[in-house]
């Protein structure tokens, strides 16, 4: 397996029934080989017979990798008899099972290399514990404990995580604390806030909350929802269990979130260490940057603003301004030991059908001349870091830097819903579906760690369907030759596989154990 010019091999037999579609997800077996993500997991769902945690998971990853969409879609990579010979072939090295032991779970003799619909749905069942089955009461908000089952998830994403830290070599790193809707038909499904406001009537679903890291490009945790649960709930347990889980290396953190997280508690937590459990002090101050409500007392003052405190945000976007505000809201007047907290606020002018005229006043119009927004943060201004938050910004940084969560931690929910199937929820169980949103995040992280180690910075960013174009789907042919195993593809593709599985050895040579 090492042997990667034994691997890659330009030609092929044309005989399509020979042949696998897919022959570019090597790249993504010979990662989890390598990384040993799917190796001696300490929790355990599946049962002693039968299919293996580790073949459930890696069978929804290739689905999701792939680009299909349903549970039923497992019998489209069944039928890929190519693809079935070279998935045999990694899984004794990948799950860490010897031929024998894996032959042993099948009593009557395994017919099949992918697991069926139905053994998939059961072993998603099994995610549905008692916690996610307690009663919902109409008005009141439930969030389930996570089932113990999901663990064996998590374990996997951290395994991810902490490898791609420690080779990247990163002592800080950003969070995006961000919720979105899984829109659903499922009768279980409660009604989303967007449901109750009417801004989309009759709506159900289930809303996440998710940390993205735009530093890895990986979701670091992520928890599946009721539709009638506000974002602002558990955001406080919920960064507690993402530092609890960093490895010893990151020394530093920053906070990025809307408004939903402007909470006293969550704000306290980040600005003084003190306030913590001691196993998370050693973070220092959490620079954050989160949206503020417009209080009364902040549409005051934003209004009261000098006219040259206003800077624009960006040379290339003039109608966008920013600047510091006069103002301190009660809650940071209490705040101890002299944190600074600061509030930053935005006008962008609206159109000039909307906006003011060059010869009316607001007052005159009667309609606002700029659409205001407001950040509060804990980043000391130049000059003024004393014992802040590390990282001095100026407003129009801060206002940037607030706006890059938008760019990423947002699109990071397209991906998952979108690209890799997670808002295709294939049951009415709360926990089967918990499960599956939490293996759309799993294939986002492996994909990640391929990115970088594998495809290229280029690729960072790149949505699943060109990934597929370019990576996925080339055709190639599984030979057997002297004990070993070769790909044979196109002469197009064949070069650009190679390099791309050297580029791995070398990312994932050094041991960082």
């Amino acid at each position: 397996m090492s042997d990667f010019s034994s691997l890659v091999a330009i030609g092929g037999d044309p005989v399509l029934s020979r042949t696998s579609a897919c022959g570019g997800i090597v790249l993504w077996l010979e990662l989890l080989r390598r990384s040993g993500a799917f190796r001696n997991l300490a929790v355990r769902v599946a049962g002693a017979q039968g299919w293996s945690d580790g073949q459930m998971m890696l069978t929804v990853l290739l689905r999701n990798v792939i680009g299909h969409e349903r549970v039923s879609d497992v019998d489209a990579l069944e039928a890929d008899r190519s693809l079935c010979r070279l998935v045999r072939d990694y899984e004794p090295e990948l799950l860490g099972m010897p031929p024998a032991a894996l032959a042993a779970r099948f009593r009557g003799g395994r017919g099949r290399t992918f697991p069926s619909a139905n053994a998939v749905h059961d072993w998603l069942r099994r995610f549905h514990d008692a916690a996610a089955s307690v009663t919902r009461v109409k008005g009141v908000a439930v969030v389930p404990e996570p089932a113990a089952g999901l663990q064996l998830v998590e374990e996997v994403n951290r395994r991810l995580a902490h490898d791609l830290i420690r080779r990247l070599g990163l002592d800080q790193l950003t969070l995006d604390l961000d919720a979105t809707v899984l829109a659903s038909g499922k009768r279980e499904a409660q009604p989303t806030c967007r449901g109750a406001t009417g801004e989309v009537p009759g709506e159900r679903g289930y809303p996440p909350l998710s940390v993205f890291c735009p530093e890895l490009g990986m979701v670091l945790a992520s928890e599946f929802r009721d539709g009638n649960v506000p974002a602002s709930v558990r955001n406080l347990e919920m960064l507690q269990r993402v530092l609890s889980g960093l490895p010893p290396e990151v020394r530093r953190v920053w906070l990025r979130s809307d408004g939903a997280a402007c909470q006293n508690r969550l704000l306290r937590f980040c600005n003084v260490p003190a306030s913590r459990p001691a196993a998370l002090r050693r973070f220092g101050v959490v620079g954050f940057v989160v949206g503020a409500p417009q209080a009364e007392g902040l549409r005051m003052a934003i209004g009261e603003t000098p006219a040259s405190w206003w800077e624009p945000v960006r040379a290339s976007e003039p109608e966008l301004g920013c600047a510091d505000l006069d103002y301190v809201s009660p809650w940071g007047a209490r705040q101890s030991r002299g944190r600074l907290l600061r509030y930053v606020g935005t006008r962008r002018a609206l159109p000039g059908e909307l906006g003011v005229g060059p010869d009316e006043t607001a007052a005159a119009s009667g309609r606002p001349a700029y659409r205001h927004h407001a950040y509060l943060t804990n980043l000391p201004y130049p000059g003024r870091c004393g014992e802040g938050a590390g990282l001095a910004m100026t407003a129009s940084e801060v206002v940037r830097f607030a706006h890059e969560r938008c760019g990423y931690g947002e699109e990071v929910h397209a991906v998952l819903k979108q690209d890799l199937a997670g808002g295709m929820l294939p049951s009415g169980k709360f926990g089967a579906n918990a499960a599956w949103w939490q293996l759309a995040v799993l294939s986002a992280n492996v994909n990640a760690l391929l990115r970088h180690g594998a495809f290229g910075r280029d690729w960072l960013w790149t949505r699943m369907k060109q990934v597929r174009l370019s990576w996925v789907h080339l055709v190639a042919k599984v030979v057997r030759h002297a004990r070993g195993r070769r790909l044979m593809f196109q002469t197009a593709h064949a070069q650009r596989v190679r390099q791309a599985l050297d580029r791995m050895a070398v990312f994932l040579a050094y041991d960082t154990s």
